[in-house]
């Protein structure tokens, strides 16, 4: 938005036609400021002849121009045409290892491998999710979970995946993973694991290896797909830290 220029003002004959396609087929703008100021508004429209110019039209005006952002190529139609989820920041994790203060990660099958880690006096401690699970008897690995709250620092989603018809059916399974993860500000959030199964295309035969997850977030509501590779940090075994 902020790079848009008028490339050049049509000529006369070029008006009534771009108000048209305006009028009929134009994506409204709108831009907000403090307070929910509405600092602008306009219209924006196709494109010309050679794609390289992009018509639009300031709320209230009846003076089209061309524009155009002028380190790049082709229409800028296609980067408002965009809907509901697909405007959003995708990112799942963004945290600063240094407000994070609790950690839990629950696996439902592996009860052996689930933890819980916590910010404690001068350091921190992990110990076993289940009160069945014995403690690990080996030394603690310093710097351990110093190394495994990074992993959160930065996991962007591959989709949302809100409207995916199979969700209530997916959500419903024994997940592979609960990860519970709360901060300094009071913030605290659950993530929801479920494995998305490959099949061999001519055996229709489930693939072993897992290469991404569908993830449900509380309280956000979100549904989204990660890869396996970025989260694979944080889907560690409690004896990852011994």
């Amino acid at each position: 938005i902020r790079l848009v220029e008028i490339k050049y003002i049509p000529p006369q004959a070029a008006i009534e036609p771009m108000v048209k396609d305006l009028a009929t087929q134009g994506i409204k703008v709108e831009i907000y400021g403090a307070a929910d100021k509405l600092l602008k508004a306009y219209y924006v429209g196709g494109t010309t002849a050679d794609e390289r110019g992009t018509f639009m039209i300031m709320d209230g005006s009846d003076m089209p121009y061309v524009t155009s952002i002028p380190i790049m190529e082709g229409g800028l139609r296609v980067r408002y045409a965009v809907k509901g989820d697909q405007w959003r920041d995708k990112t799942v994790f963004g945290y600063d290892p240094e407000t994070i203060t609790y950690v839990s990660v629950e696996y439902p099958k592996q009860k052996s491998k689930s933890f819980v880690l916590e910010r404690a006096a001068g350091g921190y401690s992990v110990k076993p999710y289940f009160d069945v699970t014995p403690p690990s008897t080996t030394p603690y690995r310093q710097g351990s979970a110093e190394n495994y709250l990074t992993g959160f620092q930065r996991v962007i989603a591959e989709a949302f995946e809100n409207q995916n018809p199979l969700r209530d059916t997916i959500t419903q399974r024994v997940p592979f993973c609960v990860i519970e993860l709360r901060t300094s500000d009071g913030n605290a959030r659950k993530f929801t694991f479920h494995p998305v199964t490959e099949r061999n295309s001519p055996t229709n035969a489930p693939i072993p290896v897992i290469e991404s997850y569908l993830v449900d977030i509380e309280p956000d509501g979100d549904f989204v797909l990660l890869q396996h590779n970025l989260v694979k940090q944080i889907l560690r075994p409690y004896e990852h830290f011994f």
